[in-house]
């Protein structure tokens, strides 16, 4: 009962604006994870890119949500997911979100090797700088860049 107390008062403290952006992760996140099961990963890179941005009216008050609370609110919708979720879901996921803002980002994907076993993993940088969120990055090794995403086509 105190985990659902909890759960609502952390709720309760979000603006309207990141509980909605968080029920958007939440919601796309499962997308990912049923795409990437039956559609081609280059497919789904090509809808993220096509991502319209929707003008927002103006408001008093308004402000942009930055990049690394939308990359908190997707570790949140994560932990509260109905599925596994893995860093590439979580990074196309984010992407979509980031574009969504017109946060122009790129998706990396990068190997290491553990133990002799080697791993993968899947993270967003903007301007060259790794979204905090993205858990040891930094320990590998970047394949190419998967093309930027930069808010919607001209």
């Amino acid at each position: 009962m105190k985990f659902q107390i909890d759960m609502w008062r952390k709720w309760a403290q979000l603006s309207p604006k990141e509980r909605r952006l968080l029920v958007q992760a939440w919601m796309i996140l499962h997308v990912m994870y049923a795409a990437l099961r039956v559609v081609p990963f280059e497919t789904i890179l090509a809808s993220c890119q096509r991502v319209r941005v929707t003008p927002q009216p103006v408001t008093a008050g308004t402000t942009s949500v930055p990049a690394l609370r939308l990359a908190w609110l997707m570790h949140v919708a994560s932990r509260y997911s109905l599925v596994m979720t893995t860093c590439l879901n979580q990074a196309l996921a984010l992407s979509w979100l980031l574009t969504r803002q017109d946060m122009p980002s790129t998706m990396r994907i990068g190997v290491s090797r553990c133990t002799g076993q080697l791993t993968a993993h899947a993270w967003i940088e903007q301007d060259g700088h790794i979204v905090p969120g993205a858990a040891q990055a930094d320990t590998y090794t970047p394949l190419f860049p998967v093309r930027p995403f930069e808010g919607h086509p001209s």
